[in-house]
């Protein structure tokens, strides 16, 4: 296990290959099961926010840490 744990929605859209805005539409229409959102009304702040563990996105999109590395490393 590398690098870290759990990725924000611009994190893993860099690493699947989509923008930040179909990540987020795919994760809160349940499109995509692999991630969490947390509405506002949760967490008493104004903004969602999602939450993407490695191990979800690597078991649901078959890919290996030495590839998401290269993803969050590459500018």
């Amino acid at each position: 296990m590398e690098g870290k744990q759990i990725f924000n929605a611009a994190e893993a859209a860099r690493i699947v290959g989509c923008t930040p805005q179909e990540m987020r539409f795919n994760l809160e229409k349940g499109v995509w099961k692999f991630g969490r959102v947390i509405y506002p009304n949760a967490t008493g702040k104004k903004l969602k926010k999602y939450i993407i563990l490695r191990c979800d996105l690597k078991k649901y999109f078959g890919l290996e840490d030495e590839y998401i590395e290269a993803c969050l490393n590459h500018q």
